[in-house]
């Protein structure tokens, strides 16, 4: 581990080994990703690993499509086997209120190409999951791409193909601190500092212990 880094991103979980492929990706050179235990040893590793499109906010799901389409050339990219299993999805309304929400979603979805979604009667959605009671159900949305991963195997693709494009991680790291200077920030470990341009925090319950 060098003293000084263009970039460091700060936690090993499936943000910032995300980060981190993706700045190497963008031909950042000289980043680095510090870990205080082991990768994916925090709150990664309790997710349960759904992934879907659903959002209110369109632009979260336009990501979080944009991500699910990233999985298999990720895991293609590492060698890494993530535990990627596309299912599909039912997200059901009872209530008119829901609904319409669910209606305003899909229209949302058309409209910044997310096409694989369609909506559905009670009954359509009970021909889809024929073990499911559809009573007080106004109607449901059916979404291609749902599913879920393996959140550890995840966060060890993203790192090896983050380091496969020039990219360095770092496990049983820990930043104690971080202090802003004039040209860009002082990274303090517990083994030494780490001078650098940018900081990205990463480090989810722990963000702000770090600073």
């Amino acid at each position: 581990m060098k003293s000084q880094y263009r970039v460091v991103v700060i936690g090993g979980g499936v943000v910032g080994s995300s980060v981190l492929y993706h700045l190497a990706k963008m031909g950042w050179q000289d980043v680095v990703m510090l870990e205080r235990r082991r990768l994916a040893s925090g709150s990664s590793w309790h997710a349960a690993g759904g992934v879907h499109t659903l959002n209110a906010d369109p632009n979260m799901a336009a990501l979080q499509a944009y991500t699910i389409d990233l999985l298999p050339k990720i895991e293609k990219e590492s060698g890494q086997n993530i535990g990627f299993h596309m299912t599909g999805g039912l997200t059901l309304a009872g209530t008119p209120e829901r609904w319409e929400w669910l209606q305003s979603n899909y229209r949302i979805f058309q409209s910044i190409g997310i096409s694989d979604c369609e909506l559905l009667s009670p009954e359509e959605a009970q021909k889809r999951c024929p073990i499911m009671s559809v009573d007080g159900v106004l109607g449901a949305m059916w979404a291609d791409r749902e599913g879920y991963i393996d959140t550890t195997g995840t966060v060890q693709a993203y790192a090896t193909a983050a380091r496969k494009q020039g990219a360095e991680y770092y496990e049983e790291v820990k930043v104690d601190s971080l202090e802003q200077v004039a040209d860009g920030w002082i990274v303090k470990t517990e083994k030494g500092n780490i001078k650098c341009e940018h900081v990205v925090n990463a480090a989810g319950l722990w963000a702000k212990q770090v600073g």
